[in-house]
């Protein structure tokens, strides 16, 4: 990839950059006006003349209606966040000039507040009783107890894999006490920080149960086929007020939202295909805010300042390189130790991404690394030492599965496979469909694939259980080492999972895993979106998800 050029044309003559610029920003416009007149089958008219924050994004959500197959797609959870609310969040605090959430601790948003027994096994949650949904159904415990029934009620659910092990039976586990009071219990005191973390996380939102159990059908008891065409049963900040599919989604301020009416009153998702045509909006102020940018267009629009586009200090999204160590040749730690010197880090993090990545120490969120220090460097002449070391003094041919929907990624691994060259290593490049790359992770056909990830919940119990827990879904490495689970079991074991003793036990599992390299987490990604000049409130969320009720037009 190539950085855009920021040169001023000289004095009477046009520059092809800026006339490339008006054309896109042109169709932009169209695509508005098009969409705005509510053109398309099944279109939803857009209520009132407020036209807020207009939002360019690249695909609307896979489903509207929560707990079903298409619910951990990021946009459905994106508006899972905004329409429907949680009993706890993290406290958003101001970092420099945007706002984060401070993993450690938690404040109540639907609950009032929560306490915890002395056992550390038994969390009770006392409901606000001034709280509303948006058709105007008051919450109360029957809301919590019947959706956590209903999260687990759908066998495509998204909900029982992320909240393994810390609830699996929630007709057990979370229990009324009276119309304000709730119970959660847990197997051991090390899950209780997971316990709250989900708790303010899209995969915990309640429900107006109210609304939904009187719309519910033998065929459809919780609802769930039922809430996937109806949307007004949340207690979040915004409700879906317009829809027309494939183009747009509005969502309206909901009045009677916990901390009042948002500032701003309408959102508005255009669907807009090309990053570059998102950004540009931006700049003529058709976009208030953009997702899914690229590295480029994000480097130039802070070039130009037009946009705010958030630089923060520990991004939680990863470009990460998996390798299958159930192949008899990336089973060899050394292979795999060889693989992570042939990287070109730098190339990587300043060429493809412009400086909007980083070579990170290590992947978990709130527990530093062991030492802080990167485990890799490019380092060819070490590769060959430790391929030969493994019986491939020959070097090793491999061949790395991307898919062709993220350029960045594709652009990464071409580097990757030219450096690597020097370190011993023949990659071939096998570009898929995403379709195709979602099956090939699935069925473990692969030898080594590069994608993007990140976890919801940022405990350190949840991100180690996450990537490599070996009934994860997302240990695509299928590695299992005892070491690394005897010091994971042994941060469970303290009821502090943020304290220094819960802390050295899991940095310490983390540096066996970053040493023993089944996945290489080769940089963390900067945030992939950008705020209009006119507007403020920007929060780098744990789950990297927009929280339109923090942003507001600027005075």
């Amino acid at each position: 990839m190539t950085s855009p050029a920021h040169g001023t044309p000289p004095t009477g003559v046009r520059s092809p950059r800026r006339r490339l610029v008006r054309l896109a920003v042109a169709g932009l416009a169209v695509l508005l006006s098009v969409v705005a007149c509510g053109g398309g089958g099944g279109g939803e008219a857009q209520t009132g003349a407020d036209t807020g924050l207009v939002v360019a994004t690249s695909q609307l959500p896979m489903a509207f209606g929560t707990d079903g197959a298409a619910a951990n797609n990021i946009m459905s959870l994106e508006y899972g966040l905004n329409t429907q609310a949680r009993l706890l969040r993290n406290p958003y605090v101001q970092v420099g000039d945007h706002l984060e959430q401070d993993l450690t601790r938690f404040e109540g948003v639907l609950a009032e507040s929560y306490e915890v027994s002395p056992d550390g096994l038994t969390y009770t949650f006392h409901l606000r009783r001034d709280v509303r949904s948006v058709v105007g159904n008051p919450l109360t415990a029957d809301d919590v107890v019947w959706s956590y029934e209903r999260k687990f009620a759908n066998p495509a659910s998204p909900a029982p894999s992320i909240m393994a092990s810390v609830i699996t039976d929630p007709r057990n586990q979370v229990r009324k006490v009276d119309d304000h009071t709730v119970t959660f219990t847990i197997a051991q005191p090390g899950y209780g920080a997971t316990l709250l973390s989900l708790s303010a996380s899209a995969i915990g939102s309640i429900y107006d149960s109210t609304e939904l159990k009187a719309n519910a059908t033998p065929a459809d008891p919780y609802a769930i086929d039922w809430s996937y065409s109806n949307f007004r049963y949340g207690f979040g900040a915004y409700y879906r007020s317009g829809y027309t599919a494939g183009q747009q989604l509005v969502l309206s301020a909901n009045p009677n939202y916990v901390f009042g009416e948002p500032a701003i009153k309408t959102i508005t998702y255009q669907v807009v295909a090309a990053a570059g045509t998102r950004a540009n909006g931006l700049r003529s102020g058709d976009i208030g805010f953009a997702e899914q940018l690229t590295p480029a267009d994000q480097a130039a629009l802070i070039a130009d300042d037009v946009a705010f586009v958030p630089t923060v200090e520990k991004p939680n999204n990863f470009l990460i390189l998996s390798f299958n160590t159930t192949n008899p040749t990336l089973a060899n730690p050394a292979v795999r130790q060889a693989f992570g010197y042939a990287v070109p880090y730098d190339q990587i993090t300043g060429g493809v991404y412009h400086g909007r990545a980083v070579q990170t120490p290590g992947f978990l969120a709130s527990t530093p690394s062991a030492t802080g220090e990167v485990p890799y460097t490019y380092d060819p002449d070490r590769a060959r030492s430790l391929l030969a070391s493994a019986g491939h003094p020959n070097g090793v041919r491999l061949s790395v599965a991307v898919s062709n929907g993220n350029p960045d990624i594709v652009a990464a691994v071409v580097q990757i496979r030219d450096a690597a060259r020097a370190a011993g290593f023949d990659i071939t490049l096998d570009e898929q469909p995403p379709a195709q790359f979602g099956q090939t992770t699935f069925t473990g056909q692969y030898e080594v694939f590069a994608f993007n990830n990140f976890a919801i919940n940022l405990t350190p119990q949840y991100e180690l259980n996450l990537f490599l827990g070996p009934q994860s879904a997302l240990n695509y490495s299928k590695w299992t080492n005892a070491e690394f689970s005897a010091l994971y079991t042994q941060g469970l074991s303290f009821r502090d999972q943020f304290g220094p003793e819960a802390g050295s036990a899991f940095s310490r599992a983390e540096r066996i895993a970053l040493d023993q390299a089944p996945m290489l987490w080769a940089a963390r990604i900067q945030p992939t979106v950008a705020l209009g000049n006119g507007y403020t409130g920007w929060a780098l969320r744990n789950d990297n998800m927009a929280d339109f009720s923090m942003m507001s037009p600027t005075p």
